[in-house]
């Protein structure tokens, strides 16, 4: 009895810093949500303007430079600017500012979204353990890429909230004997997904591994075909139609702003794939602008824990608005600090992608189906194809010679799934070393406190 007693009081405690992290996340989205100028962002005139025009007609070349896009993350800002166009006695810009801002009011609930959606899959994969839930929480809290995508007029919010919504369903559905109701939710939401952006494909083909990898033996091998195809059949009718408009309007399903080459490794630069911003420790010292120009490894690293491209803490001599606000003399040094200390939480991704990798190779070759082994090979199989595929966007569409696709953002998808792999690393080391473990949340702690003014916008709109 005084066991069961002291286990429910570590529970107890246990629950409330995870309400706390939870709580922190919430509260820095929505200040950026409030704070942040939503004509900051990458590509934002372009977001912006496909607002405008999304309640009339799917944008043209013409009307907007996102018009390949997917037009999911635009339709209830369209709504809003049009409203205020109805209603308002304003300047049409003043109207696009006000879509802009109910866009990032939307990204708010995503968000949000997502922090619930952590505790549930974290309960499904490991239930009653609530350390799990604290270390996933934490590592994904502790990533500046969330907190600067969710300030953005864009797609990849939404990328995010869906590929989160995918990961819930796809794992219910597995563990689900009678499951149709899954299957047709799940087949919607993936078909949501690839109406947010293009990235949502990558995560098909895993989730394709986690349903035919299903235990047979609790179902029928007809009946569970006939659900897999009925999955994907929905998220074809959901999704497809766009792609079929991209292909008769534009002559392909990848259709994009940037002119493609033909796939090979020359199209970049050997300094693309070899340089790693060691050199002089210049990813400790200026993970800003032009340092990396076009480098793979160092750009893509400082996207994650930073602000390279200034649009978020980094403001720029030449930023439209901003520039009596240029802060690179005073923001560089920090950021090279940001990336220092950010190798502890990195390393934890990393041990976290090997854990993933164990567990995918262990459901191929033990054909085991406890749901957390597939859960976790399942992370690591969309993990993994997702960075091919992106890789194979950046060498299939080079832009040179500052390497602008090189954005965190694009991947948000791996942001919101990495957390769990390494949450399960942090496990082992719990189970094996307790000390060690509390050590490493205190460390994460300490980490999260001082990258915490790197997660909230200075670019704040009243000041333009």
């Amino acid at each position: 009895m005084q066991k069961d007693k002291n286990l429910k009081s570590t529970r107890q405690n246990i629950s409330f810093p995870i309400y706390i992290v939870a709580l922190c996340i919430i509260v820095i989205v929505a200040i950026n949500s409030v704070i942040h100028d939503p004509l900051v962002g990458y590509d934002s005139d372009g977001h912006l303007d496909y607002i405008t025009v999304i309640a009339d007609h799917l944008p043209t070349e013409e009307d907007s430079g996102e018009f390949f896009s997917p037009p999911l993350p635009y339709y209830i800002p369209g709504i809003a600017y049009q409203a205020c166009v109805f209603f308002a006695d304003t300047p049409l810009l003043q109207c696009k500012l006000f879509g802009g801002h109910f866009a990032k009011g939307v990204n708010f609930f995503l968000a949000m979204g997502i922090t619930i959606l952590f505790i549930k899959i974290s309960r499904l994969i490991k239930p009653e353990n609530k350390f799990f839930t604290l270390s996933a929480l934490s590592l994904l809290g502790g990533m500046t890429v969330f907190y600067k995508t969710f300030s953005q007029v864009r797609g990849e919010p939404y990328v995010a909230f869906f590929t989160v919504l995918v990961v819930f369903l796809t794992i219910k559905m597995y563990n689900d004997e009678t499951n149709w109701r899954y299957a047709s939710l799940l087949g919607i939401t993936l078909g949501l997904l690839v109406l947010s952006r293009q990235w949502g494909f990558f995560l098909y083909p895993a989730v394709f591994f986690v349903l035919v990898r299903k235990n047979r033996e609790k179902i029928p091998v007809s009946k569970h075909l006939y659900m897999v195809f009925f999955t994907f059949f929905v998220a074809a009718v959901i999704g497809g139609w766009f792609y079929l408009h991209l292909y008769f309007e534009y002559g392909a399903l990848t259709a994009f702003n940037v002119e493609a080459k033909s796939f090979s490794l020359s199209n970049q630069p050997f300094s693309f794939y070899r340089n790693s911003g060691f050199r002089d420790f210049l990813l400790f010292k200026s993970p800003t602008r032009k340092t990396f120009d076009n480098q793979l490894f160092p750009l893509f690293y400082s996207e994650i824990w930073g602000d390279y491209w200034g649009f978020f803490i980094f403001i720029r001599e030449k930023s439209p608005f901003y520039a009596a606000f240029a802060n690179k003399e005073q923001i560089t040094p920090y950021l090279g600090r940001v990336n220092f200390v950010s190798l502890f939480p990195t390393a934890l991704l990393f041990g976290g992608m090997l854990v993933g990798a164990k567990r995918f190779f262990q459901t191929i070759t033990k054909k085991l189906h406890k749901i957390d082994t597939i859960a976790f090979g399942f992370f690591f199989l969309a993990i993994a194809i997702s960075l091919l595929g992106y890789a194979w966007f950046l060498i299939k569409y080079p832009v040179h010679p500052k390497g602008a696709t090189i954005k965190a953002t694009y991947m948000i998808q791996l942001f919101v799934i990495l957390p769990f792999l390494a949450a399960e690393f942090l496990e082992f080391i719990r189970m094996k070393m307790p000390k060690m473990y509390n050590l490493f949340l205190f460390l994460l702690g300490g980490v999260f406190l001082h990258n915490l003014p790197a997660m909230i916008s200075r670019y704040w709109w009243w000041l333009r």
